[in-house]
């Protein structure tokens, strides 16, 4: 994969503008669709000034982060959440 040249990505630049967003989780099986679900929240991005406390549990939680340097940590507020599945 070819790294990302900037920390400026558009998708920032977009939530600059409109601050809402989706986070959209997935799951199939290609041999047994009656295992496909997915959940859908509806987000809006909050103005956080000091997000060293929200840096810290993510090193502290995954290991692999703990010698990277962020570029930027997004915090959300989750609006609603929805979700389907095929299996009852």
């Amino acid at each position: 994969m070819k790294p990302k040249e900037t920390a400026e990505l558009g998708r920032r630049a977009n939530l600059e503008r409109d601050p809402g967003g989706t986070l959209l989780c997935e799951n199939w099986d290609p041999d047994d669709w009656s295992r496909l679900w997915w959940v859908r929240a509806r987000l809006v991005l909050l103005s956080v000034p000091d997000v060293d406390e929200y840096e810290a549990a993510l090193r502290a939680k995954y290991m692999q982060y703990r010698t990277v340097d962020f570029a930027a940590v997004l915090v959300f507020d989750v609006l609603d959440v929805v979700g389907w599945s095929a299996a009852d």
